[in-house]
């Protein structure tokens, strides 16, 4: 199921002890020019945005079933030509 979000409610951290945690979006450690795609579990959806837009991107949402299919088809190449 593919969601746009608006407005998302973010989930802190576990690491989170002292409540004044930032959560933040994860960008592959392969990105080094800037031009990726950030991810971001919000507890009920994956939330993935373009790291050229930052905060102005527009935020895709998947369910948590369908990402784990999704990046298991990538660690399985089936994207490939």
């Amino acid at each position: 199921m593919n969601m746009y979000h608006e407005a998302p409610q973010w989930r802190r951290s576990s690491y989170c002890a002292n409540g004044a945690c930032l959560e933040t979006w994860t960008r592959s450690t392969f990105c080094s020019s800037g031009n990726c795609v950030e991810c971001r579990d919000s507890g009920e959806a994956v939330l993935v945005r373009d790291s050229k837009l930052g905060d102005t991107s527009p935020i895709l949402g998947f369910d948590t079933d369908a990402w784990r299919h999704f990046i298991g088809a990538v660690k399985a190449d089936a994207f490939s030509a």
